[in-house]
Protein backbone atom coordinates (compact mmCIF):
# COMPACT_ATOMS: atom_id res chain seq x y z
CA UNK A 1 0.00 0.00 0.00
CA UNK A 2 2.77 2.42 0.94
CA UNK A 3 4.69 1.81 -2.27
CA UNK A 4 1.53 2.34 -4.30
CA UNK A 5 0.73 5.62 -2.56
CA UNK A 6 4.18 6.91 -3.48
CA UNK A 7 3.85 6.00 -7.15
CA UNK A 8 3.37 8.79 -9.66
CA UNK A 9 0.35 7.06 -11.17
CA UNK A 10 -1.53 6.59 -7.89
CA UNK A 11 -4.50 8.94 -7.66
CA UNK A 12 -5.93 7.92 -4.26
CA UNK A 13 -7.13 10.83 -2.13
CA UNK A 14 -9.05 8.77 0.46
CA UNK A 15 -7.87 5.57 2.16
CA UNK A 16 -9.51 3.43 4.84
CA UNK A 17 -7.10 0.84 6.21
CA UNK A 18 -8.86 0.49 9.56
CA UNK A 19 -9.44 -2.72 11.54
CA UNK A 20 -6.26 -4.39 10.37
CA UNK A 21 -3.11 -5.19 12.28
CA UNK A 22 -0.44 -3.16 10.53
CA UNK A 23 1.36 -2.36 13.78
CA UNK A 24 4.32 -0.04 14.16
CA UNK A 25 6.13 -1.26 11.05
CA UNK A 26 3.06 -0.84 8.88
CA UNK A 27 2.56 2.66 10.25
CA UNK A 28 6.15 3.41 9.24
CA UNK A 29 5.42 2.47 5.63
CA UNK A 30 2.25 4.57 5.60
CA UNK A 31 4.11 7.49 7.15
CA UNK A 32 6.86 7.31 4.54
CA UNK A 33 4.23 7.28 1.80
CA UNK A 34 2.46 10.32 3.23
CA UNK A 35 5.72 12.25 3.05
CA UNK A 36 6.32 11.30 -0.59
CA UNK A 37 5.90 14.00 -3.20
CA UNK A 38 3.63 11.76 -5.30
CA UNK A 39 1.20 10.91 -2.50
CA UNK A 40 -2.15 12.65 -2.95
CA UNK A 41 -3.99 11.36 0.15
CA UNK A 42 -6.11 13.96 1.94
CA UNK A 43 -8.18 11.57 4.09
CA UNK A 44 -6.81 8.59 6.04
CA UNK A 45 -8.48 6.15 8.44
CA UNK A 46 -5.89 4.07 10.28
CA UNK A 47 -8.03 3.21 13.29
CA UNK A 48 -7.76 -0.07 15.24
CA UNK A 49 -4.34 -1.04 13.97
CA UNK A 50 -2.23 -1.29 17.11
CA UNK A 51 0.29 1.18 15.72
CA UNK A 52 1.79 1.84 19.17
CA UNK A 53 4.18 4.57 20.26
CA UNK A 54 6.58 4.20 17.34
CA UNK A 55 3.70 4.10 14.86
CA UNK A 56 2.27 7.32 16.25
CA UNK A 57 5.73 8.85 15.94
CA UNK A 58 5.95 7.91 12.25
CA UNK A 59 2.52 9.34 11.54
CA UNK A 60 3.35 12.50 13.45
CA UNK A 61 6.59 12.98 11.52
CA UNK A 62 4.69 12.54 8.26
CA UNK A 63 2.13 15.18 9.24
CA UNK A 64 4.97 17.65 9.71
CA UNK A 65 6.44 16.99 6.26
CA UNK A 66 5.99 19.56 3.53
CA UNK A 67 4.72 16.93 1.07
CA UNK A 68 1.97 15.59 3.32
CA UNK A 69 -1.47 16.67 2.12
CA UNK A 70 -3.66 15.04 4.80
CA UNK A 71 -6.55 17.17 6.05
CA UNK A 72 -8.53 14.39 7.78
CA UNK A 73 -7.05 11.67 10.01
CA UNK A 74 -8.62 8.92 12.13
CA UNK A 75 -6.22 7.19 14.54
CA UNK A 76 -8.83 6.05 17.04
CA UNK A 77 -8.68 2.66 18.79
CA UNK A 78 -4.89 2.45 18.64
CA UNK A 79 -4.01 2.24 22.33
CA UNK A 80 -2.40 5.66 22.08
CA UNK A 81 -1.20 7.05 25.40
CA UNK A 82 0.57 10.13 26.69
CA UNK A 83 3.80 9.83 24.70
CA UNK A 84 1.96 9.12 21.46
CA UNK A 85 -0.33 12.11 22.08
CA UNK A 86 2.82 14.20 22.40
CA UNK A 87 3.94 13.23 18.89
CA UNK A 88 0.54 14.06 17.45
CA UNK A 89 0.43 17.35 19.34
CA UNK A 90 3.85 18.37 18.06
CA UNK A 91 2.73 17.58 14.51
CA UNK A 92 -0.41 19.70 14.87
CA UNK A 93 1.73 22.68 15.80
CA UNK A 94 4.03 22.29 12.80
CA UNK A 95 3.78 24.81 10.00
CA UNK A 96 3.50 22.06 7.37
CA UNK A 97 0.62 20.21 9.04
CA UNK A 98 -2.63 20.67 7.11
CA UNK A 99 -5.00 18.63 9.31
CA UNK A 100 -8.42 20.18 9.88
CA UNK A 101 -10.16 17.07 11.25
CA UNK A 102 -8.70 14.62 13.79
CA UNK A 103 -10.27 11.60 15.48
CA UNK A 104 -8.14 10.37 18.38
CA UNK A 105 -10.99 8.74 20.30
CA UNK A 106 -11.04 5.37 22.08
CA UNK A 107 -7.42 5.52 23.20
CA UNK A 108 -5.60 5.68 26.55
CA UNK A 109 -4.88 9.38 26.62
CA UNK A 110 -4.82 10.88 30.11
CA UNK A 111 -4.66 14.44 31.34
CA UNK A 112 -1.00 14.81 30.31
CA UNK A 113 -1.82 13.74 26.77
CA UNK A 114 -4.72 16.18 26.75
CA UNK A 115 -2.23 18.87 27.75
CA UNK A 116 -0.15 18.19 24.63
CA UNK A 117 -3.23 18.32 22.43
CA UNK A 118 -4.43 21.49 24.14
CA UNK A 119 -1.08 23.21 23.65
CA UNK A 120 -1.23 22.29 19.96
CA UNK A 121 -4.73 23.75 19.59
CA UNK A 122 -3.45 27.06 20.89
CA UNK A 123 -0.58 27.18 18.41
CA UNK A 124 -0.77 29.61 15.52
CA UNK A 125 0.07 26.86 13.02
CA UNK A 126 -2.70 24.49 14.11
CA UNK A 127 -5.52 24.33 11.57
CA UNK A 128 -7.87 21.87 13.33
CA UNK A 129 -11.55 22.75 13.17
CA UNK A 130 -12.91 19.35 14.27
CA UNK A 131 -11.56 17.20 17.12
CA UNK A 132 -12.86 13.94 18.58
CA UNK A 133 -11.00 13.03 21.78
CA UNK A 134 -13.90 11.07 23.27
CA UNK A 135 -13.58 7.78 25.16
CA UNK A 136 -10.22 8.64 26.70
CA UNK A 137 -9.29 9.09 30.36
CA UNK A 138 -8.55 12.80 30.46
CA UNK A 139 -11.06 13.63 33.22
CA UNK A 140 -11.61 17.11 34.65
CA UNK A 141 -7.92 18.02 34.49
CA UNK A 142 -7.67 17.06 30.82
CA UNK A 143 -10.87 18.96 30.09
CA UNK A 144 -9.23 21.99 31.68
CA UNK A 145 -6.35 21.87 29.19
CA UNK A 146 -8.70 21.52 26.24
CA UNK A 147 -10.84 24.39 27.48
CA UNK A 148 -7.83 26.64 27.97
CA UNK A 149 -7.10 26.04 24.30
CA UNK A 150 -10.68 26.91 23.33
CA UNK A 151 -10.20 30.32 24.91
CA UNK A 152 -7.01 30.97 22.94
CA UNK A 153 -7.19 33.35 20.00
CA UNK A 154 -5.35 30.87 17.77
CA UNK A 155 -7.74 27.97 18.37
CA UNK A 156 -9.92 27.32 15.32
CA UNK A 157 -12.07 24.45 16.64
CA UNK A 158 -15.74 24.63 15.70
CA UNK A 159 -16.66 21.01 16.52
CA UNK A 160 -15.54 19.12 19.63
CA UNK A 161 -16.43 15.67 20.98
CA UNK A 162 -15.29 15.05 24.56
CA UNK A 163 -17.93 12.49 25.46
CA UNK A 164 -17.12 9.69 27.92
CA UNK A 165 -13.88 11.16 29.26
CA UNK A 166 -14.70 10.83 32.97
CA UNK A 167 -15.49 14.50 33.33
CA UNK A 168 -17.71 15.74 36.17
CA UNK A 169 -19.21 19.04 37.24
CA UNK A 170 -15.77 20.64 37.53
CA UNK A 171 -15.05 19.78 33.92
CA UNK A 172 -18.45 21.15 32.94
CA UNK A 173 -17.47 24.39 34.66
CA UNK A 174 -14.38 24.65 32.47
CA UNK A 175 -16.53 23.94 29.42
CA UNK A 176 -18.99 26.64 30.41
CA UNK A 177 -16.25 29.20 30.93
CA UNK A 178 -14.76 28.37 27.53
CA UNK A 179 -18.10 28.63 25.74
CA UNK A 180 -18.61 32.08 27.25
CA UNK A 181 -15.24 33.36 26.06
CA UNK A 182 -15.06 35.71 23.11
CA UNK A 183 -12.34 33.64 21.41
CA UNK A 184 -14.24 30.35 21.53
CA UNK A 185 -15.53 29.38 18.09
CA UNK A 186 -17.35 26.13 18.95
CA UNK A 187 -20.68 25.61 17.21
CA UNK A 188 -21.04 21.87 17.92
CA UNK A 189 -20.26 20.14 21.23
CA UNK A 190 -20.72 16.58 22.49
CA UNK A 191 -20.25 16.09 26.25
CA UNK A 192 -22.52 13.07 26.65
CA UNK A 193 -21.90 10.06 28.89
CA UNK A 194 -19.80 11.90 31.45
CA UNK A 195 -20.43 12.34 35.17
CA UNK A 196 -22.10 15.70 34.77
CA UNK A 197 -24.87 16.29 37.28
CA UNK A 198 -27.19 19.13 38.15
CA UNK A 199 -24.32 21.48 38.97
CA UNK A 200 -22.68 20.80 35.64
CA UNK A 201 -25.96 21.36 33.81
CA UNK A 202 -26.19 24.75 35.51
CA UNK A 203 -22.76 25.77 34.20
CA UNK A 204 -23.67 24.66 30.69
CA UNK A 205 -27.03 26.41 30.85
CA UNK A 206 -25.43 29.67 31.94
CA UNK A 207 -22.95 29.41 29.08
CA UNK A 208 -25.69 28.82 26.51
CA UNK A 209 -27.31 32.08 27.60
CA UNK A 210 -24.07 34.06 27.25
CA UNK A 211 -23.74 36.47 24.37
CA UNK A 212 -20.38 34.99 23.34
CA UNK A 213 -21.62 31.41 23.10
CA UNK A 214 -21.91 30.26 19.49
CA UNK A 215 -23.18 26.70 20.02
CA UNK A 216 -25.93 25.55 17.68
CA UNK A 217 -25.67 21.81 18.40
CA UNK A 218 -25.29 20.18 21.84
CA UNK A 219 -25.36 16.59 23.11
CA UNK A 220 -25.52 16.41 26.91
CA UNK A 221 -26.92 12.89 27.23
CA UNK A 222 -26.31 11.66 30.77
CA UNK A 223 -27.87 12.01 34.20
CA UNK A 224 -28.67 15.66 34.85
CA UNK A 225 -32.27 14.83 35.86
CA UNK A 226 -35.27 17.12 36.28
CA UNK A 227 -33.36 20.00 37.80
CA UNK A 228 -30.70 19.82 35.12
CA UNK A 229 -33.43 19.91 32.48
CA UNK A 230 -34.71 23.06 34.18
CA UNK A 231 -31.39 24.86 33.66
CA UNK A 232 -31.24 23.76 30.04
CA UNK A 233 -34.84 24.85 29.52
CA UNK A 234 -34.12 28.27 30.99
CA UNK A 235 -31.18 28.66 28.62
CA UNK A 236 -33.32 27.75 25.61
CA UNK A 237 -35.65 30.63 26.46
CA UNK A 238 -32.84 33.17 26.56
CA UNK A 239 -32.41 35.54 23.64
CA UNK A 240 -28.68 34.78 23.40
CA UNK A 241 -29.10 31.02 23.08
CA UNK A 242 -28.43 29.87 19.51
CA UNK A 243 -29.09 26.12 19.86
CA UNK A 244 -30.99 24.53 16.99
CA UNK A 245 -30.15 20.88 17.80
CA UNK A 246 -30.25 19.36 21.29
CA UNK A 247 -29.84 15.80 22.57
CA UNK A 248 -30.85 15.32 26.21
CA UNK A 249 -31.82 11.67 26.00
CA UNK A 250 -31.11 9.31 28.91
CA UNK A 251 -30.99 12.10 31.52
CA UNK A 252 -33.85 10.76 33.68
CA UNK A 253 -35.83 13.97 33.54
CA UNK A 254 -39.33 12.46 33.75
CA UNK A 255 -42.57 14.42 33.43
CA UNK A 256 -41.29 17.40 35.39
CA UNK A 257 -38.29 17.78 33.13
CA UNK A 258 -40.53 17.42 30.08
CA UNK A 259 -42.54 20.34 31.43
CA UNK A 260 -39.45 22.58 31.53
CA UNK A 261 -38.46 21.57 28.01
CA UNK A 262 -42.00 21.97 26.74
CA UNK A 263 -42.23 25.48 28.17
CA UNK A 264 -38.96 26.34 26.45
CA UNK A 265 -40.16 25.02 23.08
CA UNK A 266 -43.13 27.35 23.22
CA UNK A 267 -41.02 30.42 23.98
CA UNK A 268 -40.41 32.98 21.27
CA UNK A 269 -36.63 32.93 21.82
CA UNK A 270 -36.24 29.17 21.46
CA UNK A 271 -34.61 28.27 18.15
CA UNK A 272 -34.61 24.46 18.42
CA UNK A 273 -35.52 22.57 15.26
CA UNK A 274 -34.23 19.13 16.34
CA UNK A 275 -34.72 17.55 19.78
CA UNK A 276 -33.94 14.12 21.23
CA UNK A 277 -35.58 13.36 24.58
CA UNK A 278 -35.69 9.59 24.20
CA UNK A 279 -35.35 7.17 27.14
CA UNK A 280 -36.27 9.66 29.84
CA UNK A 281 -39.10 8.07 31.84
CA UNK A 282 -41.53 10.55 30.32
CA UNK A 283 -45.10 9.43 30.88
CA UNK A 284 -48.45 10.60 29.59
CA UNK A 285 -48.29 13.84 31.55
CA UNK A 286 -44.88 14.67 30.11
CA UNK A 287 -46.13 13.82 26.62
CA UNK A 288 -48.95 16.29 27.20
CA UNK A 289 -46.44 19.09 27.86
CA UNK A 290 -44.51 18.19 24.73
CA UNK A 291 -47.69 17.95 22.67
CA UNK A 292 -48.83 21.37 23.85
CA UNK A 293 -45.45 22.78 22.90
CA UNK A 294 -45.61 21.27 19.41
CA UNK A 295 -48.94 22.99 18.91
CA UNK A 296 -47.62 26.39 19.93
CA UNK A 297 -47.06 29.00 17.25
CA UNK A 298 -43.54 29.70 18.55
CA UNK A 299 -42.36 26.09 18.38
CA UNK A 300 -39.93 25.52 15.51
CA UNK A 301 -39.27 21.78 15.92
CA UNK A 302 -39.15 19.76 12.71
CA UNK A 303 -37.54 16.63 14.21
CA UNK A 304 -38.41 14.92 17.49
CA UNK A 305 -37.19 11.72 19.12
CA UNK A 306 -39.40 10.78 22.07
CA UNK A 307 -38.68 7.06 21.85
CA UNK A 308 -39.00 4.60 24.74
CA UNK A 309 -41.03 6.92 26.89
CA UNK A 310 -44.76 7.30 26.45
CA UNK A 311 -47.70 4.91 26.36
CA UNK A 312 -51.15 5.01 24.78
CA UNK A 313 -52.19 8.24 26.49
CA UNK A 314 -48.97 9.92 25.45
CA UNK A 315 -49.47 8.79 21.86
CA UNK A 316 -52.85 10.51 21.92
CA UNK A 317 -51.31 13.83 22.94
CA UNK A 318 -48.61 13.54 20.29
CA UNK A 319 -51.19 12.59 17.67
CA UNK A 320 -53.33 15.61 18.52
CA UNK A 321 -50.26 17.83 18.19
CA UNK A 322 -49.39 16.38 14.78
CA UNK A 323 -52.84 17.36 13.56
CA UNK A 324 -52.50 20.94 14.79
CA UNK A 325 -51.94 23.68 12.23
CA UNK A 326 -48.94 25.07 14.15
CA UNK A 327 -47.05 21.78 14.34
CA UNK A 328 -44.03 21.75 12.02
CA UNK A 329 -42.73 18.21 12.66
CA UNK A 330 -41.58 16.33 9.58
CA UNK A 331 -39.63 13.55 11.34
CA UNK A 332 -40.79 11.65 14.44
CA UNK A 333 -39.36 8.71 16.38
CA UNK A 334 -41.96 7.34 18.78
CA UNK A 335 -40.43 3.90 19.27
CA UNK A 336 -41.63 2.30 22.50
CA UNK A 337 -44.84 0.73 23.73
CA UNK A 338 -47.82 2.63 22.32
CA UNK A 339 -49.55 -0.57 21.14
CA UNK A 340 -52.52 -0.85 18.79
CA UNK A 341 -54.51 1.95 20.39
CA UNK A 342 -51.53 4.29 20.22
CA UNK A 343 -51.08 3.36 16.56
CA UNK A 344 -54.69 4.40 16.02
CA UNK A 345 -54.00 7.91 17.31
CA UNK A 346 -50.89 8.21 15.16
CA UNK A 347 -52.75 6.89 12.13
CA UNK A 348 -55.53 9.43 12.59
CA UNK A 349 -52.92 12.18 12.76
CA UNK A 350 -51.22 11.01 9.57
CA UNK A 351 -54.50 11.31 7.71
CA UNK A 352 -55.07 14.87 8.89
CA UNK A 353 -54.52 17.72 6.46
CA UNK A 354 -52.30 19.59 8.92
CA UNK A 355 -49.89 16.72 9.53
CA UNK A 356 -46.52 17.34 7.85
CA UNK A 357 -44.69 14.12 8.77
CA UNK A 358 -42.56 12.59 6.02
CA UNK A 359 -40.57 10.19 8.24
CA UNK A 360 -41.97 8.05 11.07
CA UNK A 361 -40.41 5.40 13.29
CA UNK A 362 -42.91 3.34 15.26
CA UNK A 363 -40.80 0.21 15.65
CA UNK A 364 -40.75 -1.86 18.87
CA UNK A 365 -44.26 -0.78 19.81
CA UNK A 366 -46.05 -4.09 20.28
CA UNK A 367 -48.27 -3.17 17.34
CA UNK A 368 -50.29 -6.07 15.99
CA UNK A 369 -52.55 -6.57 13.00
CA UNK A 370 -55.10 -4.11 14.35
CA UNK A 371 -52.48 -1.39 14.66
CA UNK A 372 -51.15 -2.20 11.20
CA UNK A 373 -54.67 -1.67 9.88
CA UNK A 374 -54.76 1.86 11.31
CA UNK A 375 -51.37 2.68 9.82
CA UNK A 376 -52.29 1.14 6.48
CA UNK A 377 -55.49 3.19 6.28
CA UNK A 378 -53.47 6.32 7.01
CA UNK A 379 -50.90 5.55 4.33
CA UNK A 380 -53.60 5.32 1.70
CA UNK A 381 -55.19 8.62 2.72
CA UNK A 382 -54.74 11.56 0.37
CA UNK A 383 -53.47 13.77 3.20
CA UNK A 384 -50.70 11.43 4.31
CA UNK A 385 -47.26 12.76 3.37
CA UNK A 386 -45.07 9.92 4.68
CA UNK A 387 -42.20 8.85 2.43
CA UNK A 388 -40.30 6.78 5.02
CA UNK A 389 -41.77 4.41 7.62
CA UNK A 390 -40.12 2.05 10.11
CA UNK A 391 -42.59 -0.40 11.57
CA UNK A 392 -40.12 -3.18 12.38
CA UNK A 393 -39.97 -5.35 15.52
CA UNK A 394 -43.70 -5.39 16.14
CA UNK A 395 -46.23 -8.23 16.31
CA UNK A 396 -47.63 -7.81 12.83
CA UNK A 397 -48.80 -11.01 11.17
CA UNK A 398 -50.06 -11.93 7.72
CA UNK A 399 -53.24 -9.93 8.08
CA UNK A 400 -51.36 -6.84 9.22
CA UNK A 401 -48.92 -7.20 6.35
CA UNK A 402 -51.90 -7.32 4.02
CA UNK A 403 -53.15 -3.96 5.31
CA UNK A 404 -49.74 -2.37 4.77
CA UNK A 405 -49.33 -3.87 1.30
CA UNK A 406 -52.78 -2.72 0.23
CA UNK A 407 -51.81 0.79 1.24
CA UNK A 408 -48.63 0.60 -0.81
Amino acid sequence: IGEALGHENCKLTQLDISFNNIGEEGAKYIGEALAHENCKLTQLDISLNNIGEEGAKYIGEALGHENCKLTQLDISLNNIGEEEAKYIGEALGHENCKLTQLDISYNNIGDEGAKYIGEALGHENCKLTQLDISYNNIGDEGAKYICEALRHKNCKLTQLDISFIGMGDEGAKYIGEALSHENCKLTQLDICLNNIGVGGAKYIGEALAHENCKLTKLNITGNIGNEGAKYIGEALRHENCKLTQLDISFIGMGDEGAKYIGEALGHENCKLTQLNIGNNNIGDEGAKYIGEALSHENCKLTRLDISFNIGVGGAKYIGEALAHENCKLTKLNITGNIGNEGAKYIGEALAHENCKLTMLNISDNNIGDEGAKYIGEALSHENCKLTQLNISNNNIGDEGAKYICEAL
